[in-house]
């Protein structure tokens, strides 16, 4: 079974959104198990579709919030307008790669993850449901080897659709 404990003195080398999902990359590049093409990934990936937020000092500086939340609003959905997409590129990737000095998992299974330069990323599990809330993936090894937080393996997909579209029609983003 994959670990956390595995991520660690690793670099963050890439952030982006799938589908709905932030995907976290860590380690070198390698063959994905799973890949017909010579195309290499990071051998980690970590799939979250609950709230989180990146922190450096005392200040939020990324967040989930972000995500749904347009830079333009003339520019509808399009690629590249949200805050989250002005805010990776200004102060996250800029800090690229970052090296993951501690992992800590709580009982309720929120992630604290310490990286080098004082960045605190952190997972906020959001629902009493057993749903997927994140998954950490090994390229080289079998997906049934993934440490997932909760099981429901179906809702994954659909949990953060759902997610992303709440985040864009609360109050506070009308």
């Amino acid at each position: 079974m994959t670990s956390f404990r595995e991520i660690i003195r690793l670099d963050l080398t890439d952030i982006s959104i799938y589908k709905g999902i932030f995907c976290l990359d860590f380690g070198a590049r390698v063959l994905s198990k799973y890949s017909e093409s010579l195309k290499k990934f990071s051998q980690y990936s970590l799939d979250i579709q609950c709230p989180f937020r990146f922190i450096l000092g005392e200040k939020i500086i990324l967040a989930s919030y972000d995500i749904s939340k347009r830079f333009q609003e003339n520019l509808d959905d399009k690629m590249g307008n949200s805050v989250f997409d002005k805010l990776l590129d200004e102060r996250i990737s800029p800090l690229l790669p970052l090296k993951v000095i501690d992992c800590i998992c709580n009982p309720l299974g929120d992630i604290k993850i310490i990286f080098s330069n004082d960045v605190i990323l952190e997972t906020f599990i959001d629902a009493s449901l057993e749903v997927e809330h994140y998954r950490l993936a090994d390229e080289t090894k079998d997906f049934t080897q993934d440490l997932i937080f909760s099981k429901d393996e179906e809702s994954f997909a659909e949990k953060s659709k759902n997610y992303v579209w709440l985040e864009a029609h609360k109050p506070r983003n009308l």
